[in-house]
């Protein structure tokens, strides 16, 4: 349903008409939980629009501080990011839109216990939909904010034992358990809809208990998977994975799209960590911001409006000997893990193996051909893949990329004798071609920002790099000589050294535990230098993006 939702002009404004795609929370469903009683609580249930922080009418909502002269919304109760397309469309039909908020997956996280979640690449082809039609369709200059999922996992942790106005506790209303329905509450919507006399000769407490049940379910607010008792720490974790993911694919989005056709992709990055109280949330269902919830967020997501965030990668070492890794993030903050007791021949990897923007440790163990990868970067990682990959007991390199563009990397060999790439894929054929010359070095990166790691060489005689923008053989589509100040033992690799999503080079030099990296793929110097306080001969440098910024 299309609603349109007119403001008042504005002095000095700033925009035109602001389009709304979004869910419940665009909706501020249930926010109105000002009620005195049970029974007027739940005739509080529903959407409560002038207190949207996307589409309100408060001084604080997104459209009155943008200057907006009117609001068009198409948010839905249980939207997702399949209704994307549909609803940017819808908002869009409307003359005068110049800006859109977009604040979607928080129900794809959700679902009911046993319900699978959507793929990252079902995801992502989901929000390409619909950013191709809003970057075609808005004006130049028009604007597009994109907001973060919440950590529902953190909701659950704050929220379980809070006391809610039907319910003993929050947990009692997730769990629509009626035994734990306050007797008070019972009594007064009893005594509301069937009358005191009715309801004092005759006991119509599971007439009531069900009946507050089914009016809670038709708000369709439960996210068991994550809230239920019932559910498990695997599904949790499933939940709190996919909410990372669908925020990665948010801010890779924005960095990549930003500019097409004039149009100013933003990022709301700071909702993940929201810092939320018990009284942001609606005392109705423990679930949805409060009225005061959505004037919080909407100053967050306000405060957050600016491009997207910079994600530069951090720097890592893996000293063999005792198999730690020493990890040191753009912002420099350090950790230290041993994820797997060490074995000898041990080759350190990095790599975001379950698409949530992060990216987690790993070994390749030559003797078995086994690549160990752990997405958790704590010491004793359960091991979020187990891949056994090429023949054992080789001499080969282990690589790290996401080949094919799904946000998933996937482990790869080279073999340095015949300059041979075998690149693994979880669907389809392993990709294998020659590329370079015998006793290179491999290097992986995405060299053009297309999201897509594509293989590269290094000569460390000449220090020249030779890049592919395409995992297959052919000419170098990047060509360039980086000369170290150091010297010519520096062990290649390639990171994202300033968050504008391509990948540049760079050289470890485990003796000395300095790091050289360079943005530019043309030829020169290093342009940025860093020592990690671990140094050995034998140990092995990583690139990743350890934490969140």
């Amino acid at each position: 349903m299309l609603l349109g939702l007119l403001i008042a002009p504005m002095a000095q404004a700033q925009t035109g008409i602001v389009g709304v795609v979004g869910d419940s929370i665009s909706r501020a469903t249930n926010a109105d939980d000002d009620c005195s009683d049970a029974f007027e609580c739940l005739e509080n249930l529903g959407a409560d629009w002038d207190f949207s922080f996307a589409s309100g009418l408060q001084t604080w909502s997104l459209p009155q501080r943008l200057g907006a002269v009117g609001v068009v919304t198409a948010a839905d109760d249980g939207a997702r990011w399949d209704d994307a397309l549909d609803q940017a469309q819808a908002v869009t039909a409307r003359n005068g839109v110049t800006d859109v908020i977009v604040t979607l997956g928080g129900n794809d996280a959700c679902r009911k216990i046993g319900d699978s979640l959507p793929s990252y690449a079902t995801l992502s082809n989901q929000m390409t939909g619909m950013l191709d039609h809003l970057v075609g369709a808005l004006p130049d200059n028009g604007r597009i904010t994109l907001v973060e999922v919440p950590d529902l996992l953190r909701l659950r942790e704050v929220m379980a034992d809070q006391p809610n106005v039907l319910f003993e506790s929050c947990q009692g209303i997730w769990d629509l358990d009626g035994d734990r329905l306050r007797p008070e509450a019972i009594e007064d919507v009893c005594d509301r809809v069937f009358g005191r006399l009715l309801c004092t000769a005759n006991d119509l407490t599971e007439a009531v208990k069900s009946l507050i049940a089914r009016r809670l379910a038709d708000q369709r607010y439960v996210c068991e998977n994550v809230l239920s008792s019932e559910s498990t720490p695997a599904a949790r974790e499933q939940a709190h994975t996919l909410t990372r993911q669908i925020n990665h694919l948010i801010r890779q989005n924005a960095r990549r799209r930003s500019g097409e056709n004039g149009i100013d992709i933003r990022v709301a990055d700071a909702v993940f960590k929201w810092d939320f109280e018990p009284r942001h949330v609606s005392k109705l269902d423990c679930f949805h911001p409060s009225r005061l919830g959505q004037e919080d967020l909407s100053t967050r997501v306000w405060e957050g409006m600016g491009s997207s965030s910079p994600l530069p990668q951090g720097l890592g070492v893996m000293t063999p000997s005792s198999g730690e890794f020493l990890l040191v993030d753009a912002n420099d903050t350090e950790l230290r893990l041993t994820p797997a007791a060490p074995v000898t021949g041990d080759q350190a990897l990095s790599g975001d193996w379950n698409g949530d923007g992060l990216d987690g440790t790993g070994v390749y163990r030559p003797g078995s051909a086994l690549f160990r990868l752990f997405s958790r970067l704590e010491a004793g990682s359960v091991v979020r893949r187990d891949i056994r990959f090429g023949p054992a007991n080789t001499g080969w390199i282990a690589l790290a990329g996401d080949w094919d563009g799904d946000g998933i990397d996937d482990p790869g060999l080279y073999n340095p004798d015949t300059s041979r790439f075998f690149l693994y894929r979880e669907q389809g054929p392993a990709l294998t071609f020659r590329y370079g010359q015998a006793q290179w070095a491999p290097v992986v990166g995405d060299w053009n920002g297309d999201g897509i790691d594509t293989i590269g060489v290094y000569n460390p005689v000449k220090q020249r790099y030779f890049l592919r923008d395409s995992n297959a053989a052919g000419q170098s589509d990047h060509v360039l000589r980086m000369v170290s100040s150091i010297g010519t033992d520096g062990l290649a690799l390639a990171g994202d050294w300033d968050g504008d999503g391509r990948d540049g080079i760079g050289q470890f030099h485990a003796a000395t535990g300095i790091f050289e990296l360079r943005d530019a793929l043309v030829d020169g110097g290093a342009e940025k230098t860093a020592q990690l306080d671990a140094a050995g001969g034998q140990n092995q440098g990583v690139a990743g993006r350890w934490l969140d910024p």
